[in-house]
């Protein structure tokens, strides 16, 4: 049985092992996703130019078991494994020769589902643990898939603490950003086209 203290903040009767303050909503400890591997964006970045754009197919295998610790709803775990299962097959038919242009589009598919689905685990694991809701923005789920999990597990913290939506690509920012990215994808692309000639 924990023990009653005073919130430092209200003067509230709390218990001592709560995050958040039930009164005042004043954070005793900072949110975080654990055991998360490259969720640095600059990093993540790097590693994807270095390996051509597979580095975003892989770090789902590689983060399986910190994304498989979030899930809270059986359903999510089901979609997840079915999900990676696909993208591990799709993976396979790449390097064939013949059903590579296929293989490649159904790469892209299967790394939008497995994005999304991420993100939703880790929006009811904010809900169920934090008491917060956290916006997922579909046009970056499309358009950036794994960079944009990246990106929202990097501001993570600051993003359930504040709350609020944390790119806004109206601004010039967003818009240089969203460039820079469909030239690095178009690049890219066209360095994988040539590998394979």
């Amino acid at each position: 049985m924990s023990e009653n203290i005073k919130c430092p903040y209200c003067d509230t009767l709390i218990e001592n092992n709560i995050e958040i303050c039930p009164n005042c909503k004043s954070w005793f400890v900072e949110p975080y996703l654990p055991f998360f591997k490259f969720a640095n964006l600059r990093i993540f970045i790097i590693l994807s130019i270095l390996t051509l754009g597979f580095f975003n197919v892989f770090w789902f295998f590689i983060n399986k078991n910190a994304i498989k610790n979030l899930i809270i709803k059986d359903s999510d775990r089901k979609k997840f494994n079915r999900l990676l299962v696909g993208l591990l097959i799709v993976v396979g038919l790449y390097f064939t020769l013949i059903l590579a242009p296929l293989a490649a589009i159904l790469m892209f598919i299967f790394n939008v589902a497995l994005t999304y689905r991420t993100l939703r685990i880790i929006q009811r694991y904010t809900q169920n643990k934090y008491d917060r809701a956290l916006d997922i923005n579909p046009y970056y789920v499309f358009f950036f898939n794994v960079l944009y999990i990246v990106h929202f597990i990097d501001t993570y913290t600051d993003r359930t603490i504040n709350t609020y939506d944390y790119f806004d690509f109206r601004t010039p920012k967003g818009f240089v950003l969203i460039v820079l990215l469909i030239l690095m994808a178009m690049f890219l692309d066209s360095i994988k086209f040539l590998i394979r000639m």
